[in-house]
């Protein structure tokens, strides 16, 4: 997972997320900002994410970066994966909602 500040907001991307045509304009739109960064997951996220597995019928690895984006105190998780359409633990948004929020 990748962590991204931009202005006061801070925003977390699955990996996935930024590969293929529409993560490189996501990614691309991010290169000015200077606060980019990576979180590596504690054990006590790899115990919550099991939670959220149950919690909110995801897979590890969706799981486990939702955690994480908790763990950071993301304003917002950052994906085109629609399994976490149905999660209301946090802010979810598509790379285009974030840039177009940029605006």
């Amino acid at each position: 997972m990748h962590q991204y500040v931009i202005g006061s907001e801070r925003i977390c991307a699955e990996k996935r997320t930024l590969v293929g045509k529409k993560g490189n304009a996501f990614f691309e739109s991010l290169l000015d900002e200077e606060h980019l960064w990576t979180y590596q997951p504690m054990l006590m996220d790899h115990v919550n994410a099991g939670r959220l597995m149950d919690q909110y019928h995801l897979d590890f690895d969706d799981a486990i970066t939702l955690q994480c984006a908790i763990s950071t105190k993301c304003d917002a998780l950052v994906t085109f994966d629609s399994d976490f359409n149905h999660v209301d633990a946090m802010k979810i948004m598509t790379p285009k909602e974030v840039i177009d929020s940029m605006k």
